[in-house]
């Protein structure tokens, strides 16, 4: 896929003293990359059920989605690469996403290419569940206001949808002349508690309250814009972190709607998913959506 130019925008800043991974990626000093797995077919979004009390059903791995195979695979956080977990989960799977409570402890799927949102149990046996055949990309669960339900960005006409547990939905916002693609609901604290969204047309990342007005948050400047995820804290601080599919480029956004270029030279950057780790560290995972394509890993770097 050819990479669109790259515009920096007056809010982009570069962050200083970056370090070029062995593999490729440039990162801020003091982190380090890790290939978790390759040879991928277009892997898109990414998840894992976080479990802090045990490994639960679903154990301790991430979940990706293989938009080209249409599958879902398992990816070892250790590096010892991926194994099927569902097949023919639908049609171009792009957003995964946990969820127990009235909606079950099950993996729930979008499908960009026209197969709705499916529902996959621990066995991996895969049933529809919500919009059947609509072009659904990104998803995540309600808090605070939003809660209990599931939220469902459509691929390209901007609307989000809103599932409750038995699978009814309604539509929650429009955002004309958007492609939505990744959204996801902020924990609060200096980010509030919102949706938030990426266009993949435009670089642009919205903001929804829980009447569904949109309004426009931060831009980076760089079109193919998908995934996007806060970070909890630690090393990597309380921001908002978005990657370009087609750039291979991460950014940081404040609170504020500031922009930072954070890494790149990715071979791509199709959805993020940060995780806690032992010694309240964290994990950065990015998948890059290409075909071959890799699961990467980015943490604090050894000492």
């Amino acid at each position: 896929m050819k990479k669109l130019a790259f515009v920096l925008s007056i809010m982009v800043l570069l962050v200083s003293a970056p370090a070029i991974q062995a593999d490729g990626p440039t990162v801020p000093e003091g982190f380090e990359v890790t290939v978790l797995a390759s040879d991928l077919e277009a892997p898109k979004g990414i998840i894992s059920p976080l479990h802090r009390a045990g490994a639960g059903p679903f154990g301790h791995y991430l979940y990706v989605a293989e938009a080209d195979a249409d599958d879902i695979v398992t990816v070892d956080k250790a590096g010892a690469g991926a194994n099927l977990f569902a097949d023919n989960v639908g049609d171009f799977p792009v957003g995964v996403a946990f969820f127990g409570g009235p909606f079950g402890n099950n993996l729930y799927v979008g499908n960009a290419g026209g197969g709705g949102i499916v529902k996959v149990d621990p066995s991996g046996a895969v049933s529809p569940f919500a919009l059947a055949g609509m072009r659904i990309a990104g998803l995540d669960f309600g808090r605070g206001h939003y809660g209990p339900n599931l939220y469902a960005g459509e691929w390209s006409p901007g609307n989000i949808h809103q599932v409750d547990s038995q699978g009814n939905a309604t539509l929650f916002a429009n955002v004309p002349g958007t492609q939505t693609r990744y959204l996801k609901f902020s924990h609060g604290g200096a980010f509030g508690t919102f949706l938030y969204f990426t266009d993949f047309l435009t670089g642009d990342i919205y903001k929804v309250d829980d009447l569904g007005a949109a309004t426009l948050f931060a831009s980076t400047g760089t079109p193919s814009l998908e995934g996007l995820d806060f970070s909890p804290g630690g090393a990597f601080g309380h921001f908002l972190y978005a990657g370009s599919l087609n750039t291979g480029e991460i950014f940081r956004v404040a609170p504020d709607g500031s922009v930072e270029l954070w890494g790149s030279g990715f071979t791509g950057a199709a959805d993020i998913h940060f995780e806690p780790g032992k010694r309240g560290g964290f994990t950065m995972y990015v998948s890059d959506g290409q075909n071959p394509g890799h699961v990467y890993a980015i943490s604090k770097a050894k000492k």
